[in-house]
């Protein structure tokens, strides 16, 4: 028997479900409760989303349901949110299906600030997406962006971002690379990278494949081809939204930008080296290697550095960075 199918009521199972997204939302520092009304007009949960420095209004609708979700459920709650009593309140529509490809665009499109949120009824998550508006009204959130979806329409790619600079390759939406500053008190600290990322097409189940592009001076990253070891991480990969039972060393691609590579570079490893020569100077003289690669981000690692490099790949008509800097083709990355 399915499990929709376990409850008699449409209402229990509504209701159910009603708590099961608030309790999930509260481990993501959402305040709310469950309106509890059949005049609700829509809303089924409402409160705040508490940040750091502000409370952001919520408006939330639930729909424990088997079927997609479609322009007109959108539609609907687009009404029940200008009528809501909070001015520009957040509006999460959660549901346990994926919205059909008409829907996302829909979304996409709105002049409201709007969040799909797939949850089952287990309260596993499985995908969100946040739409422009909304990373316009929150801009200082890291927050999800839609990378893609397949041919059949089924739930979009995510790359969790927040004030990184993302550029497609040739439009393609799960080929793109990122801006990556050298972390604070570090020798990196002024430097940047060109990340080359690749998004599989079972991401998040598989891991995606990164590679820095323009040059950096490090143990752990040959200087070739940009790749990194990186099989400890490969080995413990798994999506962000999934059984809260999985170990806590799990990583998503906000963890890759925001504590992987910074950790990377604050603690290099020479004992498991993919540049010799990096190691052995950081083992043998580390005021060397640290002017070492203060002299690798000046001559590869500057914003200059790389725009110029990016103009001399378009007038070159190809995707070589510099002539001491290696190519796309050289430099696919490696997979986490």
């Amino acid at each position: 028997m399915s499990h929709y199918r376990c409850f008699s009521s449409f209402k229990v199972r509504g209701s159910c479900y009603e708590n099961v997204v608030a309790s999930k939302l509260k481990d993501l520092s959402f305040e709310l409760t469950v309106t509890g009304k059949s005049g609700d007009k829509g809303i089924d949960l409402k409160g705040f989303w508490a940040l750091q420095s502000e409370k952001i209004p919520i408006a939330v609708q639930c729909k424990c349901t088997s079927k997609p979700i479609s322009v007109s459920v959108l539609r609907e709650f687009e009404g029940a949110l200008c009528t809501y009593q909070v001015i520009n309140p957040i509006g999460i529509i959660a549901v346990t299906t994926r919205p059909t490809k008409s829907a996302i665009e829909y979304m996409m499109s709105s002049r409201l600030s709007l969040m799909y949120l797939c949850i089952d009824y287990y309260g596993n998550f499985f995908s969100c997406l946040m739409n422009p508006k909304f990373c316009q009204a929150l801009p200082e959130l890291t927050v999800l962006q839609p990378i893609a979806f397949d041919s059949k329409g089924s739930e979009p790619k995510f790359i969790l971002m927040s004030d990184y600079e993302v550029s497609l390759v040739n439009d393609n939406m799960q080929e793109f690379y990122i801006k990556f500053h050298g972390p604070e008190g570090t020798p990196y600290s002024e430097g940047v990278w060109k990340i080359h990322v690749e998004i599989p097409d079972q991401y998040p189940y598989k891991s995606p494949s990164i590679g820095f592009v323009n040059k950096i001076f490090h143990p752990n990253v040959d200087e070739m081809s940009g790749s990194v070891c990186l099989d400890v991480i490969n080995q413990t990969w798994s999506p962000m939204f999934g059984n809260h039972s999985l170990n806590n060393s799990r990583l998503d691609m906000i963890n890759i930008f925001e504590v992987f590579l910074p950790q990377l570079l604050r603690y290099p490893n020479p004992t498991d080296p993919l540049n010799g020569e990096a190691a052995a100077l950081l083992l043998r003289e580390p005021s060397s290697y640290e002017t070492k690669v203060k002299e690798y981000i000046k001559r590869f690692a500057t914003k200059e550095a790389i725009e110029a490099a990016e103009n001399q790949a378009e007038e070159g008509g190809d995707d070589d960075l510099e002539e001491d800097s290696f190519s796309d083709d050289d430099a696919p990355g490696m997979e986490l």
